[in-house]
C-alpha cells in the first residue's frame, strides 16, 4: 500500500483514499493534491516518486507541469458577464476587442487572442523591465496573488511556501492578430484613413503585442503581412473527448464547446498589393464555414489554409 504524506482535515479522508487508490489500483508513479475550501487547506498530500529514473521521492515542494488550468476560470468570468448583460457572445461592433481602433480594423474579419504563461521559470534577478510577468503562490487568501506585472524586481513580492523564496515567476505573452485597412498610416495620423499608404490603402495583417516600457504595460502594433484582405476561423470541437475535432463551427456553442476546442483552421484571403492593369477577379474565394467572398477589382488574389492543433488539450486527451 502506498505512503501517503502531507495532512488532511477530518471529514475528508475519503479524498486521501480515492488519492491512494490512484497508485494502488491504476499505476500512478508519483502525484501531489490540494483541496481548498473557502480559502481554507483541507487537503494537501502528496505521494510516489518525482523521477522514475533516479527514484527521487515527490516531495511537498516537488513542481509539476499543470497546463491551462486558468482557461476554466476564465470562461466562467466571460459567461457571468453575459448574463449580467455586460456583454454579448454575439454582440455585433465595429471593432471586436477596445485595444484596436475601429478605424484599424476591417469589419467582419475575425480575431485571433493568443495568450500563454511560459513553462520556463524567470528567476527574480533576470527579469527584464520590457516584458510582462505572473507570479503566484498556493496562498489564494492573499489578495495579491497572482501579481501580474512589468518585470521589475520591486513588483513581486508573494513568497514560497517556506515565507522566504521568492514565489515562482513566469513570462506573460499576449499577442493578437487582426486584419487593417492600412499598412502605414499617413503622415500625421493616428489611425488607418484614405490617405494611407500614399493614397492607395493596402490591407494588412497586424499582431498587437503586449510589451512594457518606461510607461509601464502597452501594446505595440507591428505590421506583419501585407495584402492580407480577410481572416476567418473555423474551430474544430472535440465532444467525444477523443483528442480530435468531430465538428468545425465558426463560433462554438456556450462555455461547453469552447473548452472542447481542439483544432482551429485559419483562412486568410490574400492580395497583390498592387492592381494588375487589365485584370478582372471575378472569382469567389471559399473562407471555411463563415461562406465564400467575391471581392472583385483588379487584384489578383489567393486563399490560404492552415490546420492548427491545440496540444494542451488535444494530446492530452489522446488514448496512450
Amino acid at each position: 500500500m502506498t505512503q501517503i504524506n502531507g495532512t488532511v482535515q477530518d471529514g475528508y479522508g475519503k479524498v486521501a483514499d480515492a488519492f491512494g487508490a490512484n497508485f494502488d489500483d491504476h499505476g500512478e508513479l508519483g502525484a501531489a493534491f490540494a483541496l481548498y475550501v473557502d480559502g481554507d487547506c483541507k487537503v494537501d498530500i502528496w505521494a510516489g516518486v518525482a523521477d522514475g529514473t533516479t527514484g527521487r521521492t515527490w516531495d511537498e515542494d516537488t513542481l509539476q507541469l499543470v497546463f491551462s488550468t486558468t482557461k476554466g476560470a476564465a470562461a466562467t468570468c466571460v459567461a457571468q458577464l453575459v448574463e449580467a448583460g455586460k456583454i454579448g457572445y454575439d454582440a455585433p461592433v465595429a471593432s471586436p476587442i477596445t485595444c484596436i481602433q475601429p478605424a484599424d480594423f476591417v469589419p467582419g474579419t475575425d480575431v485571433l487572442v493568443l495568450r500563454r504563461v511560459s513553462t520556463q521559470l524567470t528567476a527574480l534577478a533576470s527579469l527584464d523591465s520590457q516584458q510582462i510577468y505572473v507570479q503566484n503562490n498556493n496562498d489564494w487568501t492573499d489578495a495579491n496573488n497572482p501579481i501580474v506585472n512589468v518585470g521589475v524586481v520591486a513588483n513581486f513580492t508573494l513568497l514560497a511556501k517556506d515565507g522566504v523564496t521568492s514565489a515562482d515567476l513566469r513570462q506573460y505573452q499576449l499577442r493578437i492578430y487582426y486584419v487593417s485597412p492600412c499598412h502605414r498610416y499617413a503622415a500625421g495620423a493616428t489611425a488607418c484613413s484614405a490617405g494611407a499608404d500614399g493614397g492607395r490603402p493596402v490591407p494588412t495583417l497586424r499582431m498587437l503585442e503586449l510589451t512594457a516600457g518606461a510607461g509601464g504595460a502597452r501594446l505595440d502594433s507591428i505590421a506583419l503581412a501585407e495584402g492580407v484582405e480577410n481572416l476567418q476561423i473555423d474551430y474544430g470541437v472535440d465532444s467525444a473527448g477523443q483528442g480530435a475535432a468531430q465538428d468545425f463551427v465558426t463560433n462554438p456553442a456556450g462555455l461547453a464547446d469552447w473548452g472542447n476546442v481542439t483544432e482551429v483552421k485559419l483562412n486568410l484571403l490574400v492580395r497583390n498589393p498592387q492592381a494588375t492593369p487589365g485584370h478582372v477577379d471575378a472569382k469567389t474565394y471559399n473562407l471555411g464555414l463563415s461562406g465564400a467572398v467575391t471581392p472583385a477589382g483588379a487584384f489578383k488574389r489567393h486563399v490560404y489554409t492552415q490546420h492548427v492543433r491545440l496540444n494542451n488539450l488535444g494530446a492530452a486527451r489522446e488514448a496512450p
